[in-house]
């Protein structure tokens, strides 16, 4: 019945009928299965139709997305907060607060992106709620998590005001869409949040830091400058290993806290003899065993 009106309000396989269409999506919405659809429908078909932008049509419209959002269409929900946040005419009913539930809703029944982005820029503007930019961030995180693309511009700022939540979100984004440009920063953040003592942080600024003495100890082979003078190289060869070595106690120390991610780098270091350890097999099933009990 809903597709039929659909097909009808579209002109999908013959000629567009308004006022049928009309009809039947007034007919969808008399049965509970397909209201909140049928609803959301209406105001679409509304909003559409030549003169949709009058007040008359506009208000009805509005009518129609309010009923939707009140029986949990999620998309409904989402458009009048929008609506509501950008001051459309004929909302004054409504105020911030009412936005900001609607999106908390969607954001966390729905597990909607853009709901979630919205719910952030509510944090970060104190729209509907008190002002909170670490709450903001975390929004921004689980919509970067749901694939939402999402400009560094704020997280930054947010940041280099101090919030840890945005640093961390930040160390998402960046690790997301890896660049040269953008490992430096990635490698700041992660010694940043590593100083407090999180073991997550502790280990990703401890590979970080084991692939550059890796990448180091690579170019040393062909650096014309450093390859024909043996004790300038051995110095940086020496400095490099001990960095290694101060990084796998780092992962160690992580890894003791029970980080799983950590111990299975341990297990894979031990496997392989790399980064500075022995092999050891025996080394390596004990942190296989540890990171499954994990």
């Amino acid at each position: 019945m809903l597709r039929y009106a659909e097909c009808l309000a579209k002109g999908w396989g013959g000629e567009i009928n308004r006022e049928s269409a009309l009809k039947w999506f007034q007919n969808a919405k008399s049965y509970n299965e397909t209201a909140a659809d049928a609803s959301l429908s209406l105001f679409h078909f509304l909003m559409d139709m030549p003169g949709g932008s009058a007040r008359s049509r506009k208000k009805e419209a509005l009518q129609y997305l309010s009923e939707a959002s009140s029986l949990g269409n999620h998309e409904a929900s989402l458009i009048l907060a929008q609506w509501i946040l950008e001051r459309r005419d004929g909302l004054s009913e409504y105020d911030d607060h009412e936005a900001f539930t609607l999106l908390n809703r969607t954001a966390e029944e729905a597990a909607d992106p853009e709901s979630m982005l919205w719910l952030a820029s509510c944090y970060a503007d104190g729209l509907g709620t008190k002002k909170d930019e670490d709450e903001a961030a975390i929004w921004i995180g689980r919509a970067i998590d749901e694939g939402a693309s999402v400009q560094a511009t704020w997280l930054e700022r947010a940041a280099a005001r101090g919030s840890i939540q945005a640093k961390i979100t930040l160390v998402k984004l960046l690790e997301k869409d890896p660049t040269v440009e953008s490992l430096s920063s990635l490698m700041r953040l992660c010694h940043e949040l590593a100083k407090l003592g999180d073991p997550e942080f502790r280990f990703k600024y401890a590979r970080l830091k084991l692939e550059e003495a890796n990448e180091g100890t690579k170019l040393l082979q062909w650096d014309p400058k450093v390859s024909g003078n043996l004790k300038r190289k051995g110095a940086q060869e020496q400095r490099l290993a001990e960095v290694s070595m101060q990084m796998i106690n780092e992962i160690e120390a992580a890894a003791a806290e029970g980080h799983a991610d950590a111990m299975y780098f341990l297990a894979e270091a031990y496997s392989g003899g790399k980064h500075g350890l022995d092999q050891s097999d025996s080394a390596a099933v004990e942190w296989y065993a540890r990171a499954s009990e994990e």
